[in-house]
């Protein structure tokens, strides 16, 4: 009579294979959706950041006078000028500046909004409450890519103005 031998502990090459399998799918999963995060964060970051710097450079153009505080007085360059500011008191836009800076061309414009590589599209309108007029208007809405939108609100002329400041963004 021969003795039955049990076997125990013994690894199947097909269990061996599901297990591989269904770590290597759960791995894989882990690491895609690790990357779909990161990707998604540092788009997002990206995007807060050229918010702020509108932000910023709408805040600055209506409550401050710029960098010199009479730079609507020379040609508007890099060289002379800072920083651009439309207003003469806070939240009040002076009517030379905005002048002034309907003679600089747009590059300009953008650089010293410090911008960066965002195009942008900057209106002015006056009146806003009964007749309202486009006092001035830089850029253009080129209808493609990222659109962030900043709007404040001033006194030109001794009348309620909008003052929208739009960023465009294409990848």
């Amino acid at each position: 009579m021969r003795a039955k031998v049990k076997v125990r502990g013994l690894v199947f090459t097909l269990d061996l294979i599901i297990s591989v399998l269904a770590f290597s799918l759960i791995i894989l999963s882990v690491l895609w959706l690790w990357e779909s995060t990161d990707y998604n964060m540092r788009k997002y970051l990206e995007q807060s950041r050229r918010l702020k710097g509108l932000e910023q450079a709408s805040t600055a153009l209506v409550k401050t006078p710029g960098n010199p505080p009479n730079w609507e007085s020379s040609p508007v360059s890099l060289s002379n000028v800072k920083s651009l500011g439309l207003a003469g008191k806070d939240n009040v836009l002076d009517r030379a500046k905005l002048e002034s800076l309907d003679d600089a061309d747009y590059e300009t414009t953008r650089k010293l909004l410090a911008l960066g590589v965002q195009d942008f599209r900057l209106e002015v309108t006056g009146n806003i409450t009964k007749d309202p007029y486009t006092a001035y208007d830089i850029g253009q809405d080129l209808g493609t890519g990222e659109e962030q939108v900043i709007i404040r609100y001033a006194v030109l002329d001794g009348q309620p103005a909008k003052v929208k400041l739009s960023g465009y963004y294409t990848r």
